[in-house]
């Protein structure tokens, strides 16, 4: 599973996880993002989370094959072997063991958590078949911004032409709740992305995005499938254009305002408190932004898997909208998939 990766990191190159940043500080934002102070850090719960993601993705990919699946799942833990969190139940063995557990879900052809999927096949940039794991994509916006991002999996229904968005999350806690990711806007936009590409192909897209969640505390998979229809979508496209239109008024201004809130989250403070209050010359040269000490570990990504332009995706939409609108005294939702069941 490939490390996390942008094409555009100047402040205009955004994604789900930097405008989360956007909402809750502004001036962290900046830092990250304008000065390019962030580094590539790691913990064990983003380690647990890559290596159960991973084996998962492979043994979508070859439901059989637990020894590979094993070793994918192995190769993305990118910290000390022996760095756990016994009271959460993440380490390495514990991975193992949900990947493990995933076999077991998949590798019986008659009550397979995916009898009814296939990992989808899709051209890339150079028409060249990949299979759809960790397909990344751009979309490109006004004012030189860009919505970068990586859908985890693509499935495509056995004997049609539908294909469904497979978001993969792993969390410590042992019940969950559909609020946690029902209204989520990073599968939304990823559903955006497959109705594109979908377009592009002549297939159709499904309007549901399926969750497959690790549930670290419980040791156990439990799935939630979400719709996401049109409104939905074209309010995804109208929250983007005025997200971009709030940070042109910051880079205006040069104001990027601190929320005192977010300085403690996920029992920890901000990287950056006690420093923010810096002005910016004396920030970056505090963090070494711009100097030799201070290294980039971000990936570049250099070509995207898919690209589109955001007005392209926004007449789509509407056209589909319309289209719908003339076909709305039909009964029956033509796109309706069934759940994913143990």
């Amino acid at each position: 599973m490939a490390k996390l990766a942008y094409g555009q990191k100047d402040g205009k190159g955004l994604s789900y996880s930097r405008l989360l940043t956007a909402h809750s500080c502004p001036r962290k934002f900046q830092i990250e993002n304008i000065f390019n102070a962030a580094n590539d850090k790691t913990n064990v719960h983003f380690a647990f989370g890559h290596a159960v993601a991973a084996g998962v993705q492979q043994l979508v990919a070859e439901p059989g094959n637990l020894n590979k699946a094993v070793v994918a799942c192995f190769a993305a833990w990118d910290i000390a072997i022996h760095e756990s969190l016994d009271s959460k139940k993440k380490s390495l063995t514990y991975a193992v063991q949900a990947v493990k557990q995933f076999h077991a879900l998949v590798s019986n052809p008659a009550t397979s958590l995916l009898r009814k999927y296939e990992i989808a096949v899709f051209p890339d940039h150079t028409g060249t078949l990949i299979p759809a794991i960790e397909l990344t994509f751009c979309i490109k916006c006004h004012d030189g911004y860009t919505y970068e991002g990586h859908i985890d999996l693509v499935l495509k229904e056995r004997g049609t032409n539908k294909y469904l968005v497979l978001e993969l999350k792993t969390t410590s806690f042992t019940n969950i709740h559909e609020a946690m990711y029902k209204n989520s806007a990073q599968a939304l936009g990823y559903s955006i992305v497959l109705d594109s590409i979908s377009n592009v192909l002549g297939a159709t897209n499904s309007y549901y995005v399926l969750y497959l969640i690790y549930k670290a505390g419980a040791l156990e998979y439990e799935t939630m499938l979400f719709p996401k229809n049109r409104v939905q979508r074209a309010k995804f496209i109208n929250s983007l254009i005025l997200d971009i239109e709030v940070l042109e008024l910051y880079r205006l201004t040069g104001i990027y305002p601190t929320r005192g809130e977010s300085c403690y989250e996920f029992f920890s403070p901000c990287d950056y408190f006690g420093l923010c209050d810096y002005d910016d010359e004396a920030l970056t040269r505090v963090l070494g932004v711009g100097t030799d000490s201070h290294v980039e570990t971000f990936d570049t990504i250099q070509q995207f898997n898919f690209t589109f332009d955001l007005d392209d995706i926004k007449q789509h939409q509407l056209t589909a909208i319309q289209q719908d609108m003339i076909t709305a005294d039909s009964t029956q939702d033509p796109l309706t998939v069934s759940p994913l069941r143990p």
